[in-house]
Parts: C-alpha cells; sequence; structure tokens
C-alpha cells in the first residue's frame, strides 16, 4: 500500500508541474537586449512621480524607441563592446557601487561576458517573479559563483541527496512501519536494507565533476550558498505545503508532546517556509509552498545542468539574484 501511495504521489507531482522556458541568446542578440537596457537606463524616472507625469513621459519614451535609427542601436553595442568598463559603471549604479568596488585595470573575455549576463540577469524583464523564463546568462552568473565559492562543505549535503535518489518509492515509509524502534531517520539504512552491495559516490569537488543526469552535485553547492533552502522528501506528510506543515518528519518522533528538558534545546536551522526542493528516485521539483505550485526543469538545457532552472528561479522569486551578481563579478575579478 505504501508503495503503491508513493508512486501515485510521484506521479501526481511529475504531472501537475510547470514546466520552466529555457531562453539561449546568441552574441548579437545578447549586445542588442544590453543596448536596450542602456537606452532604457538614460531615460528612467525617478520614484514617486505623479500618474500623469509617467504616462506622458512613457508615450514620450515609446515614440522615441520607435523612431530611434538601428545605426545608433549599432553605434551603442559598439561602443559597449570597445569599451566593457561601461558595463562595470552600468552595474555599479544597479547593484550599487559599494558592492561593486573599483574596476580591475583589464577586463578579460571572461569577465566581460559576466558583466553582459549580469546586466540580462537583472533586467526589467528577466528578474520579475512573474517571468518563468530563464536564459542562459542567469545560469552563467549562479554557475560562475559556485564555481569560485568554497562547495567541500557540500560534500555531506550531496551524500544525502544521493540518498534520496536511491530511495525508491515506498521503501522509506516500509521501513519506518516495519523497524520502528530502530529508525533513526537515516536514509542510509533504508539504501542498505534493500541494497546491501551498494557503494556511495564520492562527493565532487569542483562543478566539472557533476553529472549531467544527477541533480544531487548542483543542488549541494547551491545550498552552502543559499542555506534556507530545504529540501522535503517526497514521500513526506506534507512535501508541497497543501497542510501548510512547517517541520518536515523524518524518523518516529516518539517525545513530539513532551517538554524539552532545560538545557537540552538547540537552535535549529531556519529555512524559508515559503518555499522547499521536493527530491524523489527521478527528478527534482521546486515547489512554492505558499500557493502550492510545482515548478520542473526543461528536459535539457543548452550548455548547462538542466536543474541551475529551478536554483534561478528560486533567487529571482526571492530576490535574491542582485546579491547573486555581486558574488559572482567580484570573485571572478578577485581569481583572473
Amino acid at each position: 500500500m505504501n508503495t503503491f501511495v508513493c508512486m501515485a504521489r510521484d506521479l501526481s507531482i511529475h504531472h501537475n508541474s510547470i514546466e520552466l522556458c529555457y531562453k539561449f541568446f546568441d552574441e548579437d542578440e545578447s549586445k542588442q537586449f544590453i543596448a536596450g537596457e542602456f537606452t532604457k537606463a538614460i531615460t528612467i524616472l525617478p520614484p514617486n512621480v505623479h500618474h500623469s507625469i509617467e504616462s506622458c513621459f512613457m508615450k514620450i519614451q515609446q515614440n522615441k524607441m520607435s523612431s530611434f535609427k538601428n545605426d545608433n542601436i549599432a553605434a551603442l553595442k559598439q561602443s559597449i563592446q570597445d569599451n566593457p568598463v561601461k558595463l562595470w559603471e552600468f552595474l555599479s549604479q544597479e547593484l550599487g557601487e559599494c558592492n561593486m568596488g573599483d574596476p580591475p585595470r583589464k577586463i578579460s573575455e571572461k569577465l566581460r561576458e559576466l558583466l553582459q549576463d549580469s546586466v540580462i540577469a537583472i533586467s526589467s524583464e528577466y528578474n520579475t517573479v512573474n517571468n518563468n523564463t530563464v536564459t542562459a546568462s542567469c545560469i552563467n552568473v549562479i554557475k560562475t559563483a559556485l564555481e569560485f565559492f568554497y562547495i567541500v562543505p557540500s560534500a555531506d549535503k550531496f551524500r544525502e541527496i544521493n540518498l534520496m535518489q536511491e530511495v525508491c518509492p515506498g521503501q522509506r515509509l516500509n521501513y519506518a512501519h516495519d523497524f520502528v524502534h530502530f529508525d533513526t531517520g537515516q536514509l542510509s539504512q533504508v539504501v542498505y536494507l534493500h541494497n546491501s552491495k551498494f557503494k556511495a559516490k564520492p562527493a565532487p569537488s569542483c562543478i566539472t565533476d557533476w553529472a549531467l543526469t544527477e541533480v544531487a552535485g548542483p543542488i549541494a553547492a547551491f545550498l552552502q550558498l543559499v542555506p534556507d533552502l530545504q529540501i522535503w522528501l517526497s514521500d513526506s506528510d506534507d512535501p508541497i505545503g497543501i497542510l501548510s506543515d512547517l517541520k518536515q518528519i523524518t524518523k518516529p518522533d516518539l517525545t513530539k508532546n513532551s517538554q524539552p528538558l532545560i538545557g537540552n534545546t538547540t537552535s535549529t536551522q531556519q529555512f524559508n517556509q515559503k518555499w522547499a526542493m521536493v527530491v524523489n528516485k527521478n527528478d527534482a521539483f521546486l515547489v512554492d509552498r505558499e500557493n502550492i505550485k510545482i515548478y520542473k526543469s526543461p528536459e535539457s538545457v543548452k550548455f548547462h545542468h538542466r536543474i541551475f532552472t529551478l536554483l534561478v528561479l528560486y533567487l529571482r522569486k526571492n530576490n535574491q539574484l542582485h546579491g547573486i551578481c555581486t558574488l559572482a563579478i567580484n570573485a571572478l575579478k578577485i581569481n583572473y
């Protein structure tokens, strides 16, 4: 019965999830988009402007943009290409001069590409909670941040997520019911009970070690950077937030009604209660527990691990892309 119910739940989660869109910009499209962002920034209005003035201004701006000649756009694109410091100055205005610091004496080609990607990632089009399209530029920003972030401590989390994907539907609950007095909540007990020859995979030491078909590597590294995202088991009581549970029970709680002893209480990790990542044997899903929405990654993502689309969406929905852009830029500036 447990196996059947858990399989039905996994199928329901998969079929009721929203698949994210992925968009790849070539070099010319990227420069075209960035030139448009520069043009918008020149004529941006200050906050708290009267609605009538704003409406009038928007009409003027639309007329101006419609008559803006292609030669001017081409000249602006070439100017940005020849002088990448303009990208740095633009991002300093958006992210804050104190966060960006001074530009390096020489901007490498890789740093220039990251600056371009950052402009696209924090743009008003792709940094809004209503947009479920993830661009390659957004992925490159978070990938760069993780590349230079200290990911060695993520080894334990990698093994934990890897064990989650070794457990078949219903196996954990069957173990909890059959061996209730021995269940400590460790997934390794369940895995080795059903597969005594199981061998744990070595933890990755860098991003190039991530297997494209597995989600443990990127998620484990991401959780060291953004630790407030909680991982939920798909066979837990309330993985998608229907019951509004705030705590995930991973083992029989025989003392949940008793009062804790004074001095024996320990601080626990504070998680984002509105969002969670649900992991099962086949895939991982980003869950909006407040609105009960499930998101899944596209089947294929050009040049990148597909799970990055979910990580970008989480940062976007929680207004954390600016901080990740700042971290990625400064990390690359120091290391190159």
